[in-house]
């Protein structure tokens, strides 16, 4: 009798379709699939492109306008400082110096501007100099604007000394900052 019980208590209960559950998961499959096949088709997908282009940030263009022998050089006996300046440029400097001081310190204060587009800094000054003279910038500013003139102090120091020549030139560079 506990059988006929447990069936009329639980065999009235609503059946399950198992169809239904069976359309909810193909569908649930079908969209994973379908979703999978979507995210390996754009993973793998690409569209090759070049760019070509060029940017000019501006132009650096620094000339040296004169040369001015500085008062806090050591003690000479005689100076004379010839300039050759062609066109507003200094192409050539002419210093002869007589003194008894060992080693001589020379200051010369260059004045230079800024022709370029963008500013610049003077970031040092090499030299192609015999007999082991000594170059150093002194003072000079951070930036020197387009347009803008600005003075550049160096000294020269050299131990005995007769008859040389030597040149030198700035190196500048964009002035970031």
């Amino acid at each position: 009798m506990t059988v006929r019980r447990f069936i009329k208590k639980y065999g009235r209960r609503k059946k399950r379709r198992v169809g239904n559950l069976l359309s909810i998961g193909t569908i649930c499959i079908v969209l994973i699939a379908a979703f999978g096949f979507l995210g390996a088709s754009y993973a793998s997908w690409s569209q090759p492109f070049t760019i070509f282009g060029s940017i000019n940030t501006g132009s650096i263009s620094v000339i040296v306008k004169d040369v001015i022998f500085d008062d806090s050089s050591d003690n000479y006996s005689s100076l004379s400082l010839n300039k050759d300046i062609p066109d507003g440029t200094l192409e050539q400097v002419d210093m002869n110096i007589l003194t008894s001081a060992y080693p001589y310190n020379a200051v010369l204060i260059f004045v230079v501007e800024n022709n370029g587009t963008i500013p610049v800094a003077c970031e040092g000054i090499d030299a192609s100099i015999p007999d082991k003279i000594q170059v150093e910038i002194v003072d000079a500013p951070d930036i020197i604007a387009a347009g803008q003139t600005a003075h550049i102090k160096v000294r020269f120091k050299k131990g005995y000394c007769r008859d040389f020549e030597f040149s030198t030139f700035f190196r500048f560079v964009q002035a970031t900052g």
